[in-house]
């Protein structure tokens, strides 16, 4: 009988983005990275991609794309993410699936996901239906072609959901071996009770209701903890070996050996572990004992002959089901000891109390507005996937022609919807305690859908459910409840068009430039600016507009802006009204400012300004609020650089007395050296053509080295690697070999310095060089000894030449 083998991954993050800006923020947890989507992508998207097959010498052979041969899913909220930030690992992923598709008779091995990673059976069945066809038109989007099988998030599985897969198209789903109930022969009445789970080496059919049915299979559990959990990664020899266990010669049927884990596993959990998938899938695709395949070209060969019933209300990473996600259950990652998890039910609780209040005001005001509110929230995808369909998706749904108000009201309805959903995201309810970033990021989602249904009703909403959250009570006492840390870290993320409006203001006076961090969903038009500065001292105003590409809603306000010395800054904003003119506003203020103290400025300020807001520094979003003081530092902190210098090379030498002797060098001199050869070391691989500084790099290592100072790296290491990627881009992809020199001597200075750098994307790029050399040994670049010698560096095997079919 034949033996196949598949191997699935479910490639999903948690939604990071901040609800109003629609961007995900600067994230400290994920350091050295920007965020931990940023981070996750290069130790395990990215690289599966373009994973490493390494020769006999123990160098680069072959880069191989995992995708290519292995079954998956990318959740849609990470895989959008992915288009913006790595189109190039999200087209090789897309690309992936299209050779499989002719490496499987058709079948590709890219399946769907419901779209944000709720528990579909604790949704409702409106949440269900919509989850579905937002996961299924995301893929079709991304794929350009309709999903065979749907993954459920955390396999979360009852009837019926799997009613309204089948419903809609879907052939088949996967599932944990625990949550198969009983089994019975096609044709037969008695169902065999499975109390040790079900064989996972075949289909099995589940019938439903309606005459239809879907296909399910059941993945390897005892195999799939090993790679999950066991260090089974660390050997791809291993891998194999572990994997063939899952075969026995005492089955009479064509057996499928098929394992399901989190696809963070290949790289991101387990280092260098989509590199021991590589060696495996590569071996079996070799093999002729096993056949590499997928599920959907499985079931088209082998059709299930038997029948199974499933648990409801089960889950592949609960023993009780689905308590997790409700309940103390006794499910958790690791946490201190006396915790708890009795949060979690409260905390679903609040959710479901407003989200019971939010879906009535959808569908009382939606009702005045769309044809079919519930219909419309289903083809909304439509608008996130692309924004530019907002008009035509208003037309194609509204009960009549909308106009202004009525447009923005249609808007926001869908938005807070959206949001209702986001806010159900899994990972809230997942880890060990209420305080969690995933948690928080859940009541990010509430507290913007709250402002969104309080901007379109006279619902209040926001105080019942606080009232709700004091019960889930965290286990580290100074973070208090849900209700506390919602008011920590949800409600000061609350955004209005009046901050936005502020945000860019305040950056402008602060001569930082354009105001970042606010995403692509606001736009800030700013008119008859007038700016003067008195000292250190400046005053602006101007008249602004403001819109949302989002929501459609927009506003015009006047804008003054008060920078007293390098960053006390104020910001008065109001409502750009008839009761106001701007002209006289002008005259009254800056007459003042010319004549008078500050505080009578900021008394007519003050005056002029009645009625609006006014805003400080901290009130910036973080990721401009962070560039922003950082950028105020290097400004105060440049003042000292002098010093700093003086201090270091007047003691140097001291400095090798101290290390000579034995004797810790004094903290003063220790911080004034980091500081001096921190800034020194970036300055010289900023321009390493200058050969000059290969020389002093090597000096700058030793002193760091010698003197056992801690000197951040990181920045120099970006400043060299980018350096060397720009030629390098040059060199592939122009042909030309004027740069190998400069980098070849650039690496060797590096390696001999010891700073190393990461070679990782520049690898990438030259393997398009690299698997034509073979091929073209007699031609003038391709043969070049100077490019070989590169490549040599880059740790490329040239043992053999090496090739790569198309």
């Amino acid at each position: 009988m034949k033996k196949y083998i598949c191997v699935h991954g479910h490639f999903y993050q948690p939604p990071r983005e901040n609800p109003w800006l629609e961007i995900i923020e600067v994230q400290d947890s994920a350091n050295p990275y920007h965020d931990w989507n940023e981070r996750i992508n290069r130790e395990c998207y990215a690289p599966n991609t373009v994973s490493r097959v390494m020769g006999a010498d123990g160098r680069v052979a072959a880069l191989e794309n995992n995708f290519e041969m292995m079954s998956f899913n990318i959740g849609p909220t990470l895989f959008s993410w992915l288009e913006k930030n790595d189109p190039d690992t999200y087209l090789r992923v897309i690309d992936a699936d299209k050779y499989s598709r002719w490496e499987n008779d058709g079948h590709g091995s890219a399946i769907a996901q419901a779209y944000n990673h709720i528990i579909m059976p604790l949704a409702s069945d409106r949440d269900k239906e919509t989850q579905i066809k937002w996961g299924l038109a995301d893929f079709i989007y991304r794929f350009g072609r309709k999903p065979e099988g749907m993954w459920l998030p955390e396999t979360a599985v009852d009837k019926k959901t799997l009613q309204m897969l089948a419903d809609h198209g879907i052939s088949f789903t996967i599932l944990a071996q625990s949550q198969a109930k009983a089994v019975k022969e096609k044709g037969t009445t008695e169902w065999q009770s499975l109390s040790s789970g079900i064989d996972p080496s075949r289909s099995y059919l589940c019938e439903l209701d309606g005459g239809r049915s879907i296909n399910l299979f059941f993945y390897d559990g005892p195999i799939s903890q090993a790679v999950a959990f066991e260090g089974l990664l660390a050997s791809g020899d291993r891998f194999i070996e572990r994997l063939k266990t899952g075969f026995s010669d005492a089955r009479q049927w064509p057996q499928l050996l098929h394992i399901a884990t989190d696809g963070e596993t290949y790289g991101h959990h387990h280092r260098f572990g989509e590199m021991a998938l590589t060696y495996a899938l590569n071996k079996f695709k070799e093999s002729e004992d096993v056949i590499l395949t997928n599920y959907g070209q499985f079931l088209s060969i082998h059709p299930p002959t038997l029948l199974v019933d499933i648990h409801d209300n089960s889950s592949w990473s609960c023993a009780h089901g689905v308590e997790r996600w409700r309940s103390d259950c006794g499910c958790k990652i690791g946490s201190g000891p006396g915790w708890n998890q009795k949060w979690r039910g409260p905390l679903r609780r609040s959710l479901e109390i407003l989200k019971v209040e939010l879906d009535s005001v959808f569908e009382n005001e939606g009702e005045k507005v769309f044809k079919d509110p519930w219909e419309a929230r289903n083809a909304y995808i439509e608008v996130i996937l692309d924004r530019t369909r907002l008009a035509p998706f208003l037309e194609e749904h509204a009960r009549r022609p909308l106009q202004g108000e009525d447009r923005i009201k249609a808007a926001k309805l869908m938005e807070f919807q959206r949001n209702a959903m986001l806010m159900f995201t899994s990972c809230g309810w997942f880890f060990d305690d209420v305080s969690g970033i995933e948690t928080q990021q859940i009541l990010k989602y509430a507290a913007r859908a709250i402002q969104l249904c309080e901007d379109v009703s006279t619902a209040r909403p926001e105080k019942e459910f606080l009232k709700a959250l004091k019960e889930a009570k965290s286990n580290i006492p100074q973070n208090g409840d849900a209700e506390k840390i919602y008011c920590k870290h949800a409600l000061p993320e609350k955004a209005s068009l009046a901050r936005v409006m502020a945000n860019s203001a305040i950056v402008a006076a602060l001569n930082q430039g354009g105001a970042d961090g606010l995403g692509e969903s606001y736009a800030v038009v700013e008119n008859d600016r007038v700016s003067e500065d008195y000292g250190d001292n400046t005053l602006s105003l101007c008249r602004a507009e403001v819109s949302s590409s989002v929501t459609l809603e927009s506003a015009s306000f006047l804008v003054a802006t008060l920078r007293l010395g390098g960053s006390d800054v104020t910001c008065f904003v109001k409502p750009d009204g008839d009761e106001l003119s701007f002209g006289p506003a002008v005259n009254e203020i800056y007459s003042a400012w010319r004549r008078k103290p500050l505080t009578e400025v900021i008394r007519k300020l003050d005056s002029n300004f009645e009625g609006g807001e006014t805003f400080m520094l901290k009130d910036l979003f973080i990721e401009q609020r962070r560039k922003t003081v950082a950028g105020l530092m290097s400004h105060h902190v440049s003042r000292f650089t002098d010093t700093y210098k003086q201090l270091f090379f007047e003691n140097r030498r001291m400095m090798d007395y101290f290390t000579d002797a034995g004797v810790p060098i004094p903290s003063e001199l220790r911080m004034a050296a980091q500081y001096i050869l921190e800034k020194e070391l970036l300055s010289v691989t900023r321009d390493l053509e200058n050969a000059d500084n290969l020389d002093k790099l090597a000096d700058l290592m030793w002193d760091i080295q010698r003197w056992g100072l801690d000197v951040n790296l990181n920045e120099a290491r970006k400043a060299a690697e980018a350096d060397l990627w720009k030629k390098m881009n040059g060199v592939v992809k122009a042909h030309d070999l004027s740069p190998v020199p400069s980098m070849i001597k650039t690496l060797l200075s590096l390696n001999a310095a010891g700073l190393q750098i990461d070679l990782w994307r520049m690898q990438n790029l030259f393997a398009e060089v690299y698997f034509e050399s073979g091929r073209a040994k007699d031609d003038p670049f391709y043969g070049s000894r100077q490019l070989k010698k590169l490549g040599i560096l880059l740790s490329f095997s040239y043992a053999e030449p090496k090739t790569r079919e198309a």
